[in-house]
């Protein structure tokens, strides 16, 4: 089985077209789950990420190029990892990522609030089916 791992899937801009297309539905929900699981075993890392991100929003901030062209790659390769699975691969891989970044912030501001992974595990089947 091909595998790109977890920790670099947002910045596989330059993954050949064809690793991607071999990815199955299922593999890409189990991919985007072991990020997530492994996103809930290091919180200040992933605070300090979301911060650094949140910050960046500003067009000022000295971060806002490479956060702008990181979502841009990271929905380009879901989208290119979802087209031929679902009907319209550009909406899912949006959803994807905001359901990932909507739980991550919830999740770290009140982490007894819910359940991070199952949360996630629920909401991808509800997104892709």
């Amino acid at each position: 089985m091909l595998r790109i791992p977890a920790n670099v899937i947002a910045d596989r801009a330059a993954a050949d077209a064809g690793q991607l297309e071999a990815y199955s539905l299922a593999e890409f929900k189990r991919l985007m789950h072991e990020t997530v699981k492994r996103n809930s075993q290091q919180p200040e890392s992933l605070r300090l990420g979301s911060m650094l991100r949140i910050e960046s929003l500003y067009p000022g901030h000295p971060a806002y190029t490479f956060f702008r062209d990181r979502n841009r790659r990271a929905l380009r390769t879901f989208t290119h990892m979802l087209t031929g699975k679902v009907a319209h691969p550009e909406v899912a891989a949006t959803e994807v990522m905001a359901m990932m970044l909507g739980l991550e912030a919830l999740w770290l501001g009140n982490p007894e609030m819910i359940d991070f992974v199952a949360q996630w595990d629920h909401g991808i089947e509800t997104i892709l089916g």
